[in-house]
């Protein structure tokens, strides 16, 4: 719960919360898995295109930013000496994918 709002998870659910966002998290019997990425001021002020998703409360499941979270998560168990390397340009995509999503379509 965030807010007043209600948020039900499903596998394979990307979501974003604004920094310092109050919220909590009742879990099912059946239990979680989640990954949480962080990115700091620096950060985002060097990708300032695609930094407003993350103030964005959006939801996403599944598809193309689906498959790229279970990606940064494979990255994240590997963690070998490039791993850290590969999970920031796979955030990157999936910032600039979901930055996309809520855009109208152009042929422009």
């Amino acid at each position: 719960m965030f807010g007043t709002c209600n948020r039900t998870y499903v596998p394979s659910t990307l979501a974003f919360h604004p920094a310092g966002e109050v919220h909590s998290e009742r879990v099912s019997s059946r239990g979680m898995c989640c990954l949480h990425v962080e990115c700091g001021a620096k950060w985002k002020a060097r990708h300032a295109e695609i930094a407003p998703v993350l103030e964005s409360n959006s939801k996403f499941l599944g598809g193309r930013l689906g498959w790229l979270a279970h990606r940064i998560h494979r990255e994240f168990c590997e963690m070998d000496d490039v791993a850290p390397v590969a999970i920031e340009g796979l955030v990157l995509e999936m910032l600039a994918e979901a930055s996309r999503a809520g855009r109208p379509y152009s042929l422009a």
